[in-house]
């Protein structure tokens, strides 16, 4: 059994922290991603499971993102935003692609 090198706990609230930055705008996976590495709080994470993993930092974010829509889909993480399905990632082996958009409450 693989052990982990990232905990959800740690990693979803920085992606809604993100995600409701930029309200108003769908954000696609990737570019999710692509903010998580730019994030200084989400960074040493990435970079210590990178290492762990010996996978690139950028397959990291990516597959942090894909734990996130997994789980807001099987709605065992609860998520306050808007959510829809828009195709694949061609950067990430074809696993689903959503989008995601903070609304004003």
């Amino acid at each position: 059994m693989k052990t982990a090198t990232w905990r959800h706990a740690d990693v979803f609230p920085i992606i809604e922290h993100i995600i409701k930055q930029h309200e108003g705008k769908w954000l696609l996976s990737y570019e999710i991603g692509d903010l998580l590495l730019d994030d200084t709080e989400a960074r040493p994470l990435i970079d210590a499971a990178a290492t762990a993993q010996s996978n690139p930092p950028e397959w990291v974010a990516c597959n942090m993102v894909a734990w996130y829509s997994k789980r807001v889909v099987e709605r065992t993480w609860r998520c306050s935003f808007e959510q829809k399905r828009v195709g694949r990632m061609a950067r990430f082996n074809g696993a689903p692609q959503y989008a995601y958009k903070a609304v004003r409450e």
